[in-house]
């Protein structure tokens, strides 16, 4: 399938930048969620660090009002579901439910998404009673979910802006590019005094200038064949009445004469040749300086879009390890992303110049006829 060169440029464009997006938001949401669970578990360990004091301190004195006022307060906590402390005897001196009070060996039913942290409470004398208490992930894992879904949606929107804008890019990229196209047509079919008018600094603008030198310089040759030939066919003119004059001198002349009348046809014959290889020549050499030109300029983007590939190949397969092994840095990614960054935009200019050049001049053959059927017919 034929695909324009402005939809490959902005397809590319789109592939690399999905493949970029999805790579830092799955490094990103992993990152996210693994700090979250941290905090969340030094959370829960203060929570339980405070309450397990508290806890102490009214077992000890046996005064327990001030300790539920405190477990009160914790159960507002979005994480924390329950609270139960337990005396030495397993019976619920303070707990989040007041139907809990007074409960003697609760159970700690273990519900989805829910857990149950006990810890022993000491003092000088010994174990002294328990603390429990139920931490809910459920805040955690909406969290977790609001941020991927915001990730997802920015990361759909960031490549739908991206996929408009690479076609917007391709269409200015080529648009000129279809002028030039159409203005080496018209060239090859005769039209010699054709110009390019695209003005600018870029590679397309240059590629412009160097076809008006071209055609300059055909034109310049052109003219100068057709002089040529004028001299040559007025010599021929001459030539031939002069042979003419001599034929009529020496028609009663015998043998001698005719053999001479022999030697100048062959002299007619040779310089009717020699004229016609002196026009072939010129107008090789003026198509070979033009597919010359054309070889050079294609070879510079054809060198430039090998280099950045490879250079974009060899900085990817590392990237792709340290994907893999999860052990993908933040600071690889950057370093990635800066490369493209760089990169993509010297492929593109590469590419689009080395297209239209093999697009308008792949047609040329280093075939005589064929090339004086395109270019000179």
């Amino acid at each position: 399938m034929n695909i324009s060169l402005k939809y490959r440029i902005a397809l590319t464009i789109f592939v690399l930048e999905a493949i970029m997006l999805s790579v830092v938001l799955s490094t990103t949401l992993s990152f996210s969620e693994k700090a979250s669970r941290e905090q969340l578990a030094e959370t829960e360990q203060v929570i339980i660090s405070a309450l397990s004091q508290s806890a102490r301190e009214a077992l000890f004195i046996e005064e327990y009002d001030e300790l539920q006022d405190y477990i009160d307060l914790m159960i507002d906590n979005l994480h924390v579901v329950n609270v139960m402390v337990l005396d030495s005897n397993d019976r619920v001196v303070a707990a989040g439910l007041n139907k809990e009070l007074g409960m003697s060996k609760p159970k700690f039913i273990k519900r989805s998404n829910h857990q149950w942290r006990i810890q022993d409470i000491y003092n000088t004398v010994g174990n002294i009673g328990k603390l429990a208490v139920e931490f809910s992930s459920i805040p955690l894992l909406e969290t977790e979910q609001a941020i991927r879904n915001l990730g997802i949606t920015t990361a759909v929107i960031g490549m739908i802006f991206i996929a408009v804008v690479g076609s917007f890019m391709g269409y200015l990229l080529t648009v000129r590019l279809t002028q030039l196209s159409s203005i080496a047509k018209r060239f090859a079919e005769g039209e010699f005094s054709i110009k390019s008018e695209i003005k600018g600094s870029d590679e397309i603008a240059k590629l412009g200038s160097t076809f008006n030198y071209m055609a300059n310089e055909t034109e310049q040759y052109i003219e100068k064949l057709r002089l040529n030939e004028q001299v040559l066919i007025k010599a021929h003119n001459n030539l031939e009445q002069l042979v003419s004059e001599r034929t009529l001198e020496l028609k009663n002349k015998g043998d001698e004469l005719a053999l001479r009348n022999d030697e100048l046809n062959n002299l007619i014959a040779q310089l009717q040749q020699t004229q016609e290889e002196l026009i072939q020549s010129r107008k090789m050499a003026l198509m070979g300086e033009l597919v010359a030109g054309v070889a050079h300029e294609l070879n510079t983007p054809i060198g430039i879009s090998i280099t950045a590939v490879s250079f974009l190949e060899d900085s990817l397969k590392p990237l792709v390890k340290s994907f893999k092994d999860n052990t993908l840095t933040v600071e690889e990614l950057a370093t990635f992303i800066n490369i493209l960054n760089q990169s993509i935009p010297t492929i593109m200019n590469s590419v689009k110049r080395s297209a239209m050049l093999v697009s308008e001049f792949k047609k040329l053959s280093i075939d005589n006829n064929t090339q004086q059927q395109e270019v000179f017919s």
